[in-house]
């Protein structure tokens, strides 16, 4: 990661341009260690797993339930 910080920054609007960029860093690479990852893609994935199970056969709840419910 390069460092933002030294002595031949002298601007005030190009000091906070550069914090601004260094936090938006710091805010990402968190997201990726912790593998917080995007609402909406995990809803879609959920939705995709319902789906799935709701496809199946093999005689458990599930169908019986979203027949139920129509």
């Amino acid at each position: 990661m390069a460092a933002y910080f030294g002595p031949h920054k002298k601007s005030h609007s190009g000091r906070w341009k550069l914090c601004s960029d260094y936090l938006n860093v710091i805010k990402s690479e968190i997201r990726r260690s912790v593998r917080v990852t995007d609402l909406a893609q995990r809803v879609a994935k959920l939705w995709q797993w319902a789906g799935h199970i709701a496809r199946r056969k093999d005689g458990y709840w599930y169908p019986k339930v979203l027949e139920a419910q129509r």
